[in-house]
């Protein structure tokens, strides 16, 4: 039977001195308890805590002031450095407004901000982004990344907050995350179809995608929940022979689907106008409702019915946690989801009676 050595007691209570110091119980310019005070408490020599004391003395936590004691030092006043990792060259999830956010916020809380734009895709370029990590405080990962990049940066020591879901497999639970409430989204977007008297709806998303997989799990769990048809398709949205592939496949639906729930803003309105020349008229044939992520902005979705996730939450979320992250050296982790918001728009409609029993 392995045994294990009991922590020795100045170890203790330098840890527990420690632990006022940081909670503020002990603030700066506070003398800690006097040796004999220490001694009393926990039924200890005077050299385990003078120990003690050489330890705190030795992490510049507490000088000794004569004629009153050891006093606890004022933390030296320094700007934290905060790296912003986006994968890619010129083109970015980030528009220049949310990078002003970024650095207003991170400003805010007295840090200096570093943005790369990187493209991790081998252990050359995953060793350089490496390499700029470690000379910050901490990091702040956006957009859809491989678990990879994320999980290399925080497991080289460097505090991490990762924005949005990764690209490749769920975010490792050490890793503080901030990212999108899936399900209720999709729950969220399924409700609103219901409640117009849609019944016959088809989930469309980018062919190959992770996310998708997530968004079609809920997809057909709502539409379980709901007792309705939900029929969910991967397609290639960026292809325009794939969009007609799409046209055709609604066509042939017998009886043909009354809503379409489309992943991002931008697919939905190339669908939208692949469906008008088709001779499908928005909203009169066919209603259209995106479900877009945080990076999804609002201008390029005018008019279009969303489930739209903030993205100036999330940014603000990361961006407080970070500290958080960082004062903890790293060590505590935490996971936040980012509700989102219904808004209303010209392309979903109401069904009349008529086209409900059709």
């Amino acid at each position: 039977m392995i045994t294990r050595k009991a922590t020795p007691r100045h170890q203790l209570i330098a840890e527990d001195l420690r632990q006022q110091i940081r909670s503020g119980h002990l603030h700066p310019g506070a003398t800690i308890p006097s040796y004999r005070t220490l001694m009393e408490q926990h039924g200890v020599t005077v050299g385990t805590v003078r120990q003690a004391v050489l330890a705190l003395q030795s992490d510049g936590l507490i000088q000794s002031a004569p004629g009153i004691g050891c006093v606890v030092t004022q933390p030296p006043t320094r700007r934290m450095m905060v790296g912003i990792a986006e994968p890619g060259h010129e083109e970015h999830h980030f528009t220049h407004d949310q990078l002003r956010l970024l650095h207003d916020e991170l400003d805010r809380l007295n840090a200096d901000v570093l943005v790369r734009f990187v493209p991790v895709v081998n252990d050359e370029t995953m060793a350089a982004l490496l390499a700029w990590a470690k000379r910050l405080d901490g990091v702040l990962i956006g957009g859809r990344v491989p678990v990879r990049m994320a999980q290399t940066v925080a497991d080289s020591g460097v505090p991490t907050v990762l924005l949005g879901e990764p690209l490749d497999g769920p975010c490792p639970s050490w890793i503080s995350n901030v990212s999108l409430d899936i399900h209720n989204m999709v729950h969220l977007a399924m409700s609103h179809l219901v409640s117009l008297g849609h019944r016959r709806i088809v989930l469309c998303s980018y062919h190959g995608s992770r996310y998708f997989n997530l968004l079609a799990q809920s997809f057909r769990r709502c539409a379980a929940e709901c007792g309705i048809e939900g029929l969910a398709q991967e397609w290639y949205f960026d292809e325009c022979e794939r969009r007609e592939e799409l046209i055709e496949f609604i066509g042939r639906q017998t009886p043909s689907p009354t809503a379409l729930l489309v992943e991002e803003g931008t697919r939905a309105t190339g669908v939208i106008r692949r469906l008008a020349a088709a001779g499908w008229p928005v909203p009169e044939r066919i209603s259209v409702l995106t479900i877009t992520s945080a990076v999804q902005q609002r201008e390029s979705m005018d008019d279009l019915s969303c489930v739209l996730t903030s993205a100036r939450e999330m940014i603000l979320r990361g961006v407080t946690m970070l500290p958080e992250i960082i004062a903890s050296g790293g060590r505590v982790a935490r996971a936040e989801k980012i509700i989102p918001t219904y808004i209303p728009g010209r392309t979903c409609r109401l069904l009349t009676d008529a086209e409900q029993r059709a």
